[in-house]
């Protein structure tokens, strides 16, 4: 199992070369629209799928162990299959036994977790690559799924101010380069950490790779604590406090004691010079504000790294205030303000965003450090979707920004239904939801990602609150069906994203599903033409114009426990397809990495509802 994973890495600290984006939420599913940014509003949850799970005679079992071969005793084991709506769950006994009887054909993931051990997927040999999937016939009984869980790994250090001091309380992160949306962003890993009352952290549950590492002081711990160094620190020639500090905590926006402060500030006052805010930006290790300076940090398999301590620098922090009004000229009565970084700003540490309550018009955000930010404000409507809010973008210098008016506006409501074309029978609408998914990956909403709404027994379904450009998805897809076409007004927009510029009241849109769905199947083979059990299949368009995120176009496949590879739900066109050793998991929604795969493609086109059989060589 070692070897799968790879040899134990050594500890390699080296400077990062390049900055990169900021955190942002898992890709959005390309079918679905599930699980990626979206349009700005209320989302309504799908009604839970009452009906009973699929059952059937299969059964699948097998012992999970540790590396060094002892049992890894009750962990959670997964077992899902999301194209028959399965999912269950059971625990290992003391020999590390799992069971799961009753089950009906399907293509199933595994899935084992334990705290202190890696999630990890059956079949799965490194670190961010998919596991591979299990094809149950009819009855079938797989009984040897056996697979090793390595501990996760940990990097311990600590975190001090300026002046060497402990900070407490402070968030800490390691983050990772992964695939989202396209590009490779810096995204948290492991299990966010909170140093001690002596500084110290210890970040868990990391799979070997490189890393990095972010501290942030939360902000409403923050003013406190610099105040108490003030008083440490500010004496008069006898040793008595030069002003006199009061810790006690005043009511939101209020004072603390004699310092005017915000959650996240100190200024002087009480007949002292006035000082400039001081607080402290997300800084990355070895201590510097700026991702383009950070260290890696590499780790090795169930490894421990000790020794990674850095210092926070103080910076000025700003203060943002001004009046928001809604789309009459109103100063709105109640409402919500929120400061996020944007696409391409400081990272978001998770807990780092600043907000508060609009009151009368007025908001004001106090302890913001220097960077880019979108200023979001949502006040909410008398129903749910309804509303009005606004996204603005500010750049933070370390100057206060004062007198700001922001104007929210209404959102657009859309009216549809959803039309089935098939031969098997009907699906289930009332368990379906319309998503309207956002194009913009840059964009951090204000609340969930994605919007959307159920679909009601007769099909209809309306939408509310839509802003920005966006793509409609159906999730879930009943089981055997796929999106055939979306239309508003008889245009098809499926694949074209629609701007909606707000306060529209617009019908007629018409998302049409299909039981005719594609499929892929096939093996891949050495050059000496023999079968071959680790590799990834990528299906891409022919034309470079469908591969920008997110896209229907591009599927990737991996091999079951016989060796054969499925990609299902490809809309009808002309594709390339290749193998290769190793993907990973994302890296197929860059273009550029398509851009190099397809001179080693295979071309093939497919029909409406057409089932392919392929055997591809291993190409990379």
């Amino acid at each position: 199992v070692a070897g799968v994973w790879g040899p134990p890495f050594g500890r390699n600290v080296q400077p990062l070369v390049a900055a990169q984006e900021p955190q942002t939420p898992r890709p959005t599913d390309p079918a679905t629209g599930r699980g990626g940014r979206g349009g700005r509003g209320d989302v309504q949850r799908p009604p839970r799928d009452t009906r009973p799970q699929p059952t059937g005679t299969g059964r699948i079992s097998g012992r999970l162990g540790s590396l060094d071969g002892t049992p890894v005793r009750r962990a959670q084991v997964r077992l899902n299959a999301p194209e028959i709506r399965f999912s269950r769950m059971a625990t290992t006994n003391n020999d590390g036994f799992f069971e799961f009887k009753e089950l009906p054909a399907g293509r199933y993931t595994l899935t084992a977790s334990k705290t202190g051990y890696l999630v990890l997927q059956y079949g799965q040999r490194r670190p961010l690559e998919p596991g591979k999937p299990i094809d149950l016939a009819a009855g079938q009984a797989l009984t040897s799924l056996d697979f090793a869980l390595p501990r996760g790994s940990v990097i311990t250090g600590r975190v001090v101010d300026e002046f060497g001091e402990a900070i407490p309380d402070a968030a800490v992160q390691a983050l990772r380069y992964q695939y989202v949306s396209g590009q490779r962003q810096l995204v948290p890993a492991g299990r966010a950490a909170q140093t001690d009352d002596i500084g110290q952290f210890r970040v868990f549950g990391l799979a070997p790779g490189d890393y990095y590492v972010a501290a942030s002081v939360r902000a409403t711990g923050l003013g406190q604590a610099i105040a108490a160094q003030i008083a440490d620190r500010v004496q008069s020639g006898d040793g008595a406090p030069a002003v006199s500090i009061d810790l006690g905590v005043a009511a939101q926006g209020g004072a603390i004691g004699a310092i005017s402060a915000g959650p996240g500030d100190v200024r002087w006052s009480a007949g002292v010079e006035p000082a400039e805010p001081v607080g402290y930006a997300p800084t990355y290790y070895p201590g510097t504000s700026s991702a383009a300076e950070a260290q890696r940090i590499t780790v090795g398999v169930a490894e421990e790294v000790p020794g990674i301590s850095f210092s926070l620098s103080p910076v000025r922090l700003s203060r943002i205030s001004g009046m928001a009004v809604d789309s009459q000229g109103a100063a709105i009565g109640r409402g919500m303000v929120m400061v996020r970084p944007s696409r391409g700003g400081a990272v978001l540490l998770r807990g780092n965003a600043s907000g508060g309550a609009i009151n009368n018009g007025r908001f004001t955000i106090a302890g913001v450090p220097p960077g880019d930010y979108l200023l979001q404000i949502r006040m909410g409507g008398p129903n749910r979707g309804e509303g009005e809010f606004a996204s603005v973008p500010i750049s933070v210098g370390g100057s206060d920004i004062e007198g700001l008016v922001i104007s929210t506006s209404t959102g657009s409501t859309l009216a549809g239904r959803v039309i089935l074309t098939g031969t098997n029978g009907a699906a289930n609408t009332s368990s379906m939801q319309i998503n309207a998914v956002s194009t913009d990956v840059g964009l951090t909403p204000m609340g969930p990602g994605t919007m959307g709404t159920r679909v009601s027994p007769t099909g209809t379904f309306e939408l509310r609150g839509l802003s920005g450009v966006v793509l409609f998805r159906v999730s879930p897809l009943p089981t055997g069906w796929t999106l055939k076409a979306v239309r508003l007004s008889g245009v098809d927009i499926t694949d074209t994203p629609y701007e909606f510029k707000g306060g529209e009241t617009l019908s007629g849109l018409e998302i049409e599903l299909t039981d005719k769905v594609t499929e892929i199947n096939g093996v891949v083979t050495s050059s000496r033409g023999e079968p071959l059990q680790e590799y990834a299949v990528v299906v891409f368009a022919e034309s470079s114009e469908r591969w920008q995120p997110p896209t229907r176009f591009v599927r990737t496949g991996r091999p079951d426990q016989e060796g054969r590879f499925q990609v299902r739900g490809l809309p009808p066109g002309r594709y390339l397809a290749v193998a290769v050793e190793y993907l990973e998991q994302g890296a197929e929604s860059d273009p550029e990495q398509l851009e190099r795969l397809k001179q080693a493609a295979t071309p093939l086109s497919l029909d409406e509802g057409e089932t392919r059989q392929l055997e591809l060589k291993l190409s990379l």
